[in-house]
């Protein structure tokens, strides 16, 4: 009844100011059991985590020790706290996606159907986990991270054609072939899956099969130009010339930029000694945007073979911004000797003789120099071979004739 009487006669400053000591007096007894345990844990953060953790450390002490852990690659010690941290309530969910990350990098399966299975963990996140396993190269991991996850949701279209994706990737095309059949069928209005069928079809030497794919998701699927070239692949891999060269033209009927298109019918036309074709075609390609430096090479040596000199050496000039290789350098320096141009054969190899390559790439670099009467130039590349190369038989006998040469 007293206290009643003094409530009354408080002013509703003083009640408020009475009730807020009330909630303070009540959070430092509800924090005074827990004061030690954050104490350790601000200690921890400020120190780094110390070692080892004894087992009757606080929870969220383990979680830290884990994380530590995991991220130096240590799966055993990782695992050993998270599953102390797992029995508290406080920290068992973190902990028991912790337990489910070290299982599949261990390549646990057991121990992975018993963490990532669980319904504490959510199919999308252990996809991302799939995701960022592969970006990461762990392959294995990856795939296993996804076929947990069509296990657990069979209709998840997402899971199974990432799991036939990483299947392609790692050469396992048959099981591949499953997994894409199954996203195929949950998810019927995509083309990049028929894309994909057919490329396991065409590794696994199922060309008919393919074939028959591509031509019905082609009809399908008209704008999707990978279909076609996929066609084009399944033609080239059965020596069909004509039908090849009919879907990259239809390519190029239908995107007239797409100049990889225009690369292959000029690779075509090569082959078949038809110049004048190739040319054409690999000038299309160039005018189209190709970036590559392969291509540029091919229109020039086209525009040489069909005695346009001019425009293969002003092809040839235009090809150093796109950064040929190597390799590609020693035949620029090849097609520039062949168009005349000596000084330029002879600063193109300068630049590559030098460079860290293969030593039957410098004897090619050693040949162009003899060849072309550099006589010192091409000493020097021999002997680089040799250093590269010690029992290199033929770059010894040709430096040998090149020393007994008049």
């Amino acid at each position: 009844m007293m206290l009643a009487q003094k409530w009354q006669q408080l002013t509703v400053r003083g009640r408020i100011g009475l009730l807020t000591l009330c909630l303070v007096l009540v959070g430092v007894a509800f924090s005074l059991p827990h004061a030690r345990e954050n104490w350790r844990l601000v200690r921890a953060v400020k120190a780094g985590v110390p070692e080892p953790v004894p087992d009757d450390a606080p929870p969220a002490l383990h979680l830290l020790a884990a994380n530590s852990a995991f991220d130096a690659e240590d799966w055993e010690r990782a695992a050993h706290h998270w599953e102390i941290a797992v029995r508290d309530a406080r920290t068992a969910f973190p902990a028991w996606l912790g337990l489910c990350r070290v299982a599949l990098r261990r390549l646990d399966e057991q121990a992975a159907r018993t963490y990532c299975l669980s319904e504490r963990v959510r199919s999308f996140w252990l996809l991302m986990e799939a995701k960022a396993l592969w970006r990461a190269t762990s392959r294995e991991p990856a795939i296993l991270a996804a076929r947990l996850v069509t296990e657990r949701d069979p209709k998840n279209g997402e899971a199974w054609s990432v799991l036939a994706a990483y299947l392609l990737a790692v050469e396992r095309y048959e099981e591949a072939l499953v997994a894409n059949e199954r996203a195929m069928a949950l998810n019927p209005n995509a083309p990049w899956l028929y894309e994909r069928h057919a490329r396991i079809l065409i590794n696994l030497e199922r060309l008919d099969e393919a074939s028959q794919l591509l031509n019905e998701a082609i009809a399908r699927f008209p704008d999707s130009s990978g279909l076609y070239y996929l066609a084009a692949d399944v033609a080239r891999k059965r020596e069909d010339t004509d039908t090849a060269w009919e879907w990259y033209a239809r390519i190029t009927e239908r995107w007239p930029d797409e100049w990889r298109a225009w690369n292959m019918l000029g690779g075509l036309a090569r082959k078949q000694g038809d110049w004048a074709t190739a040319l054409a075609a690999f000038r299309h390609a160039v005018e189209a945007g190709a970036n590559s430096p392969w291509v540029w090479y091919s229109y020039a040596e086209s525009a040489w073979r069909m005695e346009q000199d001019a425009e293969a050496e002003r092809v040839l000039d235009a090809i150093w911004p796109l950064e040929p290789p190597p390799n590609l350098q020693i035949s620029i320096a090849r097609l520039y000797r062949e168009l005349g141009a000596e000084a330029k054969a002879e600063q193109t190899l300068d630049r590559v003789a030098t460079l860290d390559i293969p030593p039957d790439w410098q004897l090619g670099v050693a040949r162009l120099y003899r060849d072309m009467g550099l006589v010192e130039k091409a000493r020097q590349s021999y002997e680089r071979v040799l250093a590269a190369d010690p029992q290199h038989e033929t770059a010894r006998k040709e430096l040998d004739a090149l020393e007994q040469s008049p």
